[in-house]
């Protein structure tokens, strides 16, 4: 029955039928003699639209990849990273390479891929995103143990005051032993007392204490 449908799939391919030779094979399940056809004729997208709709999603990305639509790669690597997370890296990529940072970032914060957020984070200045990110306190030793002072000071000074991100920020400064970084704290907070209530309210510990007295 197989070598059937194939035979017949290659009678009307033969004849310019190749729509119907696809719609064929697909139908009957064989996804990837369809797709094929598709890249003969030299069309990726529609190859991968027939990969992505059987749940092949990692063809499915190398194909989109193939005609340019890597924004597309990317959401079908999403899809397959429900499989394997390791294909949130690939999507990440993908996103960063059709331009969609604030996507890339989102996918890489899954996996909590730090470097490549920091790299990101910083170099297109998505601080809220790094903020909301570093709520977290393992994503926030690591983002603050990797960067400069002036990339602190650039990242504070850039924040919006939100009540959550201020208290946070009372943790940021027990894993950076800053000083330039308390300081630019303290002067972002200066005229909001309740604020700066909040932040000193969640400051506890002997640092704490050497920072009250600085």
């Amino acid at each position: 029955m197989q070598k059937n449908f194939r035979e017949a799939s290659k009678l009307f391919e033969s004849i310019n039928f190749q729509r119907k030779a696809i719609d064929l094979l697909e139908f009957n399940g064989f996804i990837e003699d369809a797709a094929k056809i598709l890249l003969r004729m030299k069309v990726p997208y529609r190859a991968a639209i027939i990969y992505d709709r059987n749940g092949q999603f990692v063809r499915a990305a190398e194909c989109f990849a193939l005609d340019g639509k890597h924004d597309s790669a990317a959401r079908s690597f999403e899809k397959a990273a429900g499989a394997d997370y390791h294909f949130f890296k690939n999507a990440g990529q993908a996103f960063l390479t059709a331009g969609m940072t604030d996507n890339a970032l989102e996918v890489y914060g899954k996996i909590l891929q730090s470097q490549d957020v920091l790299k990101i984070g910083f170099g297109s200045q998505k601080y809220e995103f790094l903020a909301v990110y570093m709520a977290n306190p393992y994503n926030a030793k690591y983002v603050l143990e990797n960067v400069t002072s002036e990339q602190l000071a650039a990242f504070i000074e850039s924040l919006g005051l939100r009540p959550d991100f201020v208290q946070n920020m009372s943790v940021w400064v027990l894993y950076r032993h800053d000083l330039k970084f308390f300081d630019s704290i303290l002067f972002k907070l200066n005229g909001h007392e309740e604020l700066a209530a909040l932040f000193w309210s969640h400051i506890s510990g002997p640092y704490a204490n050497y920072l009250h007295q600085s």
